[in-house]
């Protein structure tokens, strides 16, 4: 053993046998510090372990790792189940998961924690969550409480329009008027006192609002929208000055649209081609704009001015086939006929099944006698509708071109079809009536009366038939002053009251009558007939003589004319035999 090695033994056991010193007995305790430490360790590790859990759950949920971001929200909540934060932070997560049972649940618990220093921004996140589900009632409560406290004009913006939505005006207005002593700036809460007001059809107070609301935001449509309403109830001038005045030093798009309303209803068509001309200056490539514009202009009936405006829409949205429509219907008016044609071609190439396209397309086949094209649409149509009309088009077609069987067959299988259709069933009293069935007339007109008592072109028609086979002659003129009773100034009508007087030999009276319908009818030749022969039977021949003759020619011009009346031209020009 070393020397040094011994010496060091030697110290440590001399040392250790002598005993401790220890502190002298006192009468008084030392202080629990022992305890005091564990408790603030305690708390120390409680608030560390909040810190880590609250952390976690913020950068979770930020990462959108919901389930991790729920787990450590409930950690945290243990720890610190009243903290009015951490209860926001949490009914917002919930929120934006759209679980909004779980959202709401913590947003009451944080409303309802006394002195909670956050308690504007929880009831409004509570009331937007009511909103979120539908509560209204709920949603209103809480705005109501959020409204006495709070200094913020978006709330009472929201209040004001959950009262509105319920149709409580005069709640609504207490709180808007309100939100403005708070903020008299704020363009939403004048509309909404202005449309308020409105709603209580207190129009000059309405506008006031609504004009500052303008003034304050001069790119809200709402704004403008209400004014022109106003303006159609009582043609403000105000109204009318103030948006022309703000169109000359702020002109704005939704201002400028509802300024070419107002000069469409003033009648001042030159000032709304105008402003539509600004509009397009503005903005000339706004595909909304343009169809907007396009759309007044057409409402104007200024339609060679429309058609550039909307085939420049047709160049910026080559695929909407709604353009097409528009700009066919353009051409159509303007004549153009055949660049409608390309357009309504266009539009159905688009949109194969469109059927005002196809309408209109077939209108037109049907007016320039294009037969073939004109029916295979209205066979279209009616295959894509099952609309009657379509049909009783075609047998038109037929009876038209001379196939009156073929229309006939036509109308006779739809009549099958559809008992009941007035329409259907007095077309094919006509057609029959073409191919000399009087019988099967008499029988559809009187269905068309038994359906409708009204119609008066059946009572008419009915009428006339019995007046020009000399029968039922108290039936006809039981049937013709009905008719007159409803059209007292049709002179078809008065024709056939007179024709029926002729047929019961009152022929004074019956002559006045005819000179009537004459004179309405503006020369008719089927009128001027019968005048020349109740003239005949009245021995006013020359004036029998000289309106006979002019009929004769304006029949044989003009065969058309007097189709379904038979043998008036061979009565015509017997009675001028006997006259020479």
């Amino acid at each position: 053993m070393t020397k040094k090695l011994f010496i060091f033994l030697s110290a440590f056991i001399v040392t250790g046998c002598f005993p401790k010193k220890r502190p002298p007995k006192t009468d008084i305790e030392s202080p629990k510090i022992e305890k005091k430490e564990k408790t603030r360790k305690r708390e120390t590790i409680k608030t560390n372990k909040f810190i880590f859990y609250y952390m976690n759950f913020s950068l979770a949920s930020k990462r959108r790792e919901t389930k991790r971001a729920e787990e450590f929200l409930t950690e945290a909540l243990k720890i610190e189940p009243d903290n009015p934060e951490l209860l926001l932070k949490g009914s917002m997560f919930f929120a934006s998961v759209n679980r909004l049972e779980k959202a709401i649940n913590l947003a009451e618990k944080a409303a309802s924690i006394k002195d909670n220093p956050l308690k504007e921004k929880t009831l409004r996140l509570l009331g937007t969550l009511y909103i979120m589900k539908g509560n209204k009632e709920k949603a209103k409560e809480v705005y109501r409480k959020l409204t006495e406290i709070s200094k913020n004009p978006k709330d009472f913006v929201i209040y004001g329009k959950l009262l509105l939505q319920e149709s409580k005006t005069r709640e609504a207005e207490k709180v808007i008027r309100k939100g403005i002593k708070i903020d008299n700036t704020n363009p939403t809460l004048h509309f909404l006192l202005g449309y308020t007001l409105f709603q209580e059809k207190n129009f000059k107070e309405s506008e006031k609002e609504l004009i500052k609301a303008a003034k304050l935001d001069p790119e809200n449509e709402n704004t403008y929208k209400l004014l022109l309403e106003i303006y159609k109830n009582n043609k403000s001038k105000k109204i009318k000055n103030f948006m022309e005045k703000a169109a000359q030093k702020n002109p704005s798009l939704p201002l400028l649209k509802e300024l070419v309303k107002i000069y469409i209803i003033s009648g001042e068509k030159e000032k709304a081609v105008k402003t539509l001309n600004r509009i397009v200056e503005m903005e000339p490539y706004n595909l909304k704009n343009l169809t907007e514009v396009a759309t007044s202009l057409l409402e104007l009936k200024e339609y060679s001015k429309v058609i550039p405006i909307i085939e420049r829409i047709t160049k910026l949205n080559p695929n909407n086939p709604n353009a097409y429509l528009m700009l066919g219907i353009s051409y159509e008016i303007t004549g153009e006929k055949d660049k409608a044609i390309k357009a309504y071609e266009k539009a159905l190439d688009l949109f194969p099944e469109n059927t005002t396209v196809m309408e209109r397309l077939a209108n037109i086949y049907a007016e320039n006698n294009k037969i073939d094209e004109a029916k295979a649409y209205y066979e279209r149509l009616y295959q894509l509708t099952k609309k009657p009309e379509y049909i009783l088009k075609i047998a038109q077609i037929e009876a038209d071109t001379g196939n009156i069987n073929r229309a006939y067959k036509l109308l006779k299988k739809l009549a099958e079809e559809n008992r009941t259709d007035e329409k259907i069933l007095f077309s094919l009293a006509v057609i029959s009536d073409k191919l000399d069935l009087e019988n099967e007339t008499v029988t559809y007109l009187k269905k068309v009366i038994e359906i409708n008592p009204n119609n008066v072109a059946a009572l008419n028609y009915l009428s006339y038939i019995y007046a020009n086979r000399g029968e039922n002659l108290e039936e006809a003129m039981k049937l013709i002053k009905k008719v007159l009773k409803l059209r007292p100034e049709n002179p078809a009508y008065i024709d056939t009251y007179g024709w029926v007087l002729f047929k019961l030999r009152n022929y004074e009276k019956a002559c006045k009558i005819l000179e009537k319908a004459y004179k309405l009818s503006n020369k008719d030749p089927v009128v001027e007939e019968h005048l020349g022969e109740c003239y005949y039977y009245t021995g006013k021949w020359d004036k029998a003589k000289e309106l006979l003759k002019n009929a004769v020619q304006k029949m044989e011009s003009k065969p058309k004319s007097i189709e379904g009346e038979k043998d008036i031209l061979q009565r015509a020009k017997e009675i001028l035999k006997r006259l020479k």
